[in-house]
This record gives structure tokens, C-alpha cells and sequence, in this order.
């Protein structure tokens, strides 16, 4: 429990900050590589640097079932991860690199949510609170 809240309270310190930045400054950090390709991947980068925030609560509730060696909570939130990710994907490649940004950013935050509703039902006597 406590252990869990420190780690979240940790990877939230040190990930917000380049968050921000990231989001802030994408446009001119892929400006190095060419003004066509900053306006078309600003958006792209904006949408996964903010799934940082979404995959990191995907590895902690999948780091807590290896812990826990609930191999069944870790099996179905592997599934819908990668079966999220697809879907959305495949959905939204009309919508260019922004589509397949947003994809990620859904599939990541489906995947997390479902992770971690199955460790709040299998174990919730030491389910973390922030």
C-alpha cells in the first residue's frame, strides 16, 4: 500500500515536469528534423508524451500482478493492452499520425483502467491510494 503510493507519488514527480516540457516545446524540438515534419508530428508527439502518464499506471498495476503472481489479472490486461491498441489503431488510421496518437492514448488508458479495476477486485485490502 504504502510502498505502491510512493512509487506513484515518484514516477508523477519526476514524469509531469517533462510532460509539460515535452508538450510545450514539441514543435520546436521536431523542428531539428524540418518544419513539415514539426507541423505534422507536433500532435503526434503532444498525444504520447501524455500516454506517459497512462502507461506508467499500465507497468505499475502489471508490475503488481507479477508481484502477486496473479498471472490471470496479468494475462487479461495484457489482452486488452494489445487488443485495445489494434482496434484504435485500425479505427483511426484515416486520421493520420494524430489518429494512431490517439489510439495509443486510449488503448493505454483502457488497458490501465481494466488493470487496475481486476487488482482493486483481487485484492482490495492493499489496493493504493494516492
Amino acid at each position: 500500500g504504502q510502498n505502491i503510493s510512493k512509487s506513484i507519488r515518484t514516477i508523477l514527480l519526476l514524469l509531469t515536469p517533462a510532460v509539460i516540457v515535452l508538450f510545450v516545446l514539441s514543435p520546436f524540438v521536431l523542428s531539428i528534423f524540418g518544419k513539415t515534419y514539426s507541423s505534422e508530428g507536433a500532435t503526434f508527439l503532444r498525444l504520447i508524451t501524455l500516454s506517459g502518464f497512462t502507461i506508467s499506471a499500465y507497468y505499475i498495476v502489471t508490475s503488481l500482478f507479477r508481484i502477486t503472481s496473479d498471472l490471470s489479472a496479468l494475462l487479461i490486461t495484457n489482452i486488452v493492452y494489445t487488443v485495445a491498441i489494434i482496434v484504435f489503431a485500425q479505427i483511426a488510421v484515416p486520421y493520420g499520425l494524430t489518429g494512431i496518437g490517439v489510439a495509443w492514448l486510449l488503448g493505454t488508458a483502457l488497458a490501465s483502467i481494466v488493470g487496475y479495476r481486476l487488482y482493486m477486485l483481487h485484492s482490495p485490502k492493499t489496493a493504493p491510494t494516492a
